[in-house]
């Protein structure tokens, strides 16, 4: 599919590309059970509780350390399985931004 753009004047042409959607919860599920993998070998493995390796394939948390396990562990791409986050740019980091992060030492002079 391709959609047409006028930029300043100018007309060009851009491809536009559809992302697939990602594996829901069940679908990783099913993979595993036929992987014959758990999310406790899993978790064990990364030395994080079996619980986390759940929620990371629900959607409730993000670790893209684990995305890997799991995709590594179904001998799948991360992109195989979550297209939306690693065909878009890759994980986002929440949180403060880079360098806005005081040392304890410069945080006790600014009192």
């Amino acid at each position: 599919m391709y959609k047409r753009v006028m930029a300043q004047g100018t007309n060009h042409t851009t491809k536009e590309t559809e992302i697939p959607k990602d594996w829901s919860s069940k679908d990783i599920r099913k993979a595993c059970i036929d992987a014959d993998v758990t999310y406790g070998k899993i978790a064990k493995e990364l030395g994080v509780a079996r619980d986390t390796v759940g929620k990371i394939t629900r959607g409730q948390a993000v670790s893209d350390r684990v995305r890997h396990a799991v995709a590594r562990a179904l001998g799948v791409s991360v992109k195989d399985i979550w297209p939306s986050v690693y065909l878009s740019g890759g994980p986002r980091k929440r949180g403060r931004e880079f360098g806005s992060k005081t040392k304890r030492g410069e945080r006790a002079a600014r009192k």
